[in-house]
């Protein structure tokens, strides 16, 4: 119950102290860095409690009460800060672990770009998509990949690597992510 009731605070409080993120850039020690900050700081405590509703539906709708875009029978998993600017569209799936945050920090500044997941695209577990990236309706991240800002993975196809380049799939290759003993880095 109490770390439900972080969660709902949370949300009250993302709105009183940061309002809506947008994308901009800003500078280190700035107001809005502080208020940046405070609000990892407040998430922090509850990335335990989110990490276990991912894949649920009450994930989807703490997602969304923070800001995000999440479309119908999405599925989601991994660490967001700047909800307002992850857009995750209809019959998505971002596996586990996989990095969504919407900032990088650059020489003392803190940028902010959209983050945007296709129509039943899929990023693989412990992949990242940089802010102003995107993946196209359909495509598929392989499992620890990386695509890097103002890339944009083209709909229906598949990337792997680091960074991300479009692959030619084997069929009768392994899935990746299916081995459950690999151990979980965090």
């Amino acid at each position: 119950v109490t770390a439900f009731l972080h969660c709902v605070l949370v949300v009250l409080l993302k709105k009183v102290i940061v309002g809506k993120f947008a994308r901009d850039d800003h500078a280190f020690y700035s107001r809005y860095h502080f208020c940046w900050a405070l609000m990892m700081t407040l998430l922090a405590p509850v990335y335990p409690l989110i990490e276990a509703m991912h894949g649920t539906v009450l994930a989807v709708w703490f997602y969304r009460a923070m800001g995000a875009c999440v479309g119908a029978r999405a599925c989601v998993h991994g660490k967001a800060l700047e909800f307002d600017l992850l857009n995750v569209a209809e019959g998505a799936s971002i596996g586990r672990l996989c990095d969504t945050t919407c900032h990088t920090v650059e020489n003392m500044v803190i940028k902010l770009a959209d983050v945007s997941i296709g129509k039943a695209a899929d990023v693989g577990a412990r992949s990242v998509v940089m802010p102003g990236a995107s993946l196209g309706d359909g495509a598929s991240l392989l499992p620890h990949s990386l695509v890097l800002k103002g890339e944009a993975a083209s709909a229906g196809s598949t990337y792997a690597g680091l960074p991300a380049e479009a692959v030619a799939l084997d069929a009768a290759a392994p899935n990746a992510d299916a081995d459950a003993s690999a151990p979980l880095l965090v």
